[in-house]
């Protein structure tokens, strides 16, 4: 009897021992199958989040080249001066590519352009050809060979990579007048700052291409003017942002404004290897568990469960950040403002909502006589100001790119309340609190921060509305002259 009950023991013992090995490996792999989604949803939203932030980059950048350009275009004198079928006697000729050559001086003085003047008809230039350019033509035929890359689109500009062979330098054209191109160039690796990224993306390539797959821009110089591996090629689109991967990468692409890509490729075992390292704890655990019966089941699972949601919080945290100045970035500051504009009805008393973009004046100047790593802290700074500023838990700031923030505010006041408070206060805190961090760099350099302000009711209103307003208020305050605010509320 005693044996029979001991097997009876022995037999539910076994049972037991079953159902609890059963249920765990169930549990494990369910756990683990979720975690590895997790894992895989918020690597890629961190790759498309440093994609999207570097195309912004980019795309300042190249504005700013062709501003430059444009402003070749304020007087006629500039643009309409044509040497080959010019009536104007010989001084008359050099009177007008005086003032040309001091345009280019005045526009050019505090940009790294390599190369930034006229080439005419007859192949005669104005400005700043440098020999480089001007030696790659030595036969002749540079107005020609640059003629052939606008084509026949309305703009009549392009950006050419490869001129003559020329792999250190990115060109802009723009026609000036039927006889006459402007040129400007800029060496490669003045995009260097732009092509940063996360640490935590390990072993992440960044790309820039064009639309035939050749890459124009890689940290790898042996790579440069090659074209991307057929494996990466068959996960590019046409389309504005995209993020594929097959079984080697994950690859996400931005379109920039002039039509190239940027390009983020990352190995996919650097992503499966998390998902790895976590399933072996989980076959480690399910061994514990079916050792040790209910009692350790319970705190094995937390403990499988426990990481994952470190790392899942941790990349989601990561993705929202702007990684230099640890604010919110541009895509995830929309999200969060547009979820509260369209919702604002549950958020009880708000009734107005201000929107404010900031962007540093004469930032360039700072880069250029300090270097990058010193304009990056000069960021970090700035942001920290603002942080300071718009501090309280109904304001969010974010970096929109380069050296541009934003902050939002919800208020129970009415907007025209807010707009005094903005005036009054926050921006008034924001200028001296500026003026006193960056005290050197404003008696140096002339730095300044230039803010646009829109204020609206929030009933009814869109994330594009209230930006284009603010955005509307910035350009204003820069093109009268900087270092101001201008406000907002229509």
């Amino acid at each position: 009897m005693k044996s029979d009950i001991k097997r009876l023991q022995l037999n539910i013992t076994f049972v037991f021992c079953i159902f609890i090995l059963i249920t765990t490996i169930v549990l494990s792999m369910t756990v683990s199958n979720l975690s590895s989604r997790s894992i895989r949803s918020n690597v890629s939203k961190l790759i498309t989040s440093n994609s999207r932030q570097i195309q912004l980059n980019i795309d300042s950048y190249l504005t700013d080249v062709e501003n430059a350009a444009a402003l070749m275009f304020s007087d006629a004198k500039y643009y309409s001066y044509n040497p080959v079928d010019s009536e104007l006697n010989e001084y008359q000729k050099i009177q007008r590519e005086n003032a040309i050559f001091d345009k280019i001086v005045d526009i050019g003085m505090l940009k790294n352009f390599s190369d930034f003047g006229m080439v005419y008809a007859d192949d005669s230039t104005v400005g700043w050809i440098s020999q480089i350019t001007l030696g790659m033509f030595s036969d002749g035929g540079m107005y020609e060979d640059f003629q052939s890359y606008l084509g026949d689109d309305k703009s009549q500009d392009a950006w050419v990579f490869g001129v003559q062979k020329n792999y250190d330098r990115l060109y802009y054209f723009k026609r000036i007048n039927d006889k006459g191109i402007l040129v400007l160039s800029i060496y490669l690796q003045e995009l260097e700052s732009v092509f940063k990224h996360s640490e935590e993306l390990g072993d992440m390539k960044i790309y820039l291409i064009d639309d035939d797959n050749r890459i124009l821009y890689s940290d790898d110089s042996e790579e440069i003017n090659k074209k991307v591996s057929k494996k990466m090629a068959t996960l590019l689109t046409k389309e504005l942002s995209s993020t594929l991967e097959n079984n080697e990468y994950l690859v996400t692409t931005n379109r920039c404004s002039n039509g190239w890509r940027v390009m983020c490729s990352i190995p996919l075992s650097d992503v499966t290897h998390q998902i790895t390292r976590f399933r072996n704890i989980s076959i480690f655990i399910s061994i514990g568990l079916f050792l040790l019966f209910t009692i350790i089941s319970y705190f094995a699972v937390s403990k499988l469960t426990s990481p994952v949601s470190e790392i899942v919080h941790g990349l989601d945290m990561k993705a929202s950040l702007d990684r230099l100045t640890n604010v919110y970035n541009r895509t995830a500051f929309e999200e969060r403002v547009a979820y509260i504009l369209d919702n604002s009805e549950e958020y009880r008393g708000i009734r107005s909502v201000a929107f404010i973009m900031i962007d540093m004046d004469n930032f360039k100047a700072i880069n250029d006589a300090y270097g990058h790593s010193y304009g990056d802290q000069v960021i970090i700074r700035t942001a920290n100001v603002i942080k300071n500023v718009f501090s309280e838990e109904s304001m969010i700031v974010a970096r929109m790119g380069g050296d541009e923030f934003a902050a939002f505010v919800v208020s129970k006041k009415r907007d025209y309340e807010l707009l005094i408070a903005m005036k009054d206060r926050y921006i008034k805190n924001l200028n001296d609190a500026f003026d006193k961090e960056f005290d050197k760099e404003i008696n140096a350099k002339n730095i300044s921060l230039s803010v646009g302000v829109s204020v609206k009711e929030s009933k009814n209103l869109s994330f594009k509305e209230i930006y284009d307003f603010a955005d509307k208020a910035l350009y204003d305050s820069k093109n009268n002259g900087k270092n101001r605010a201008t406000y907002s509320r229509k």
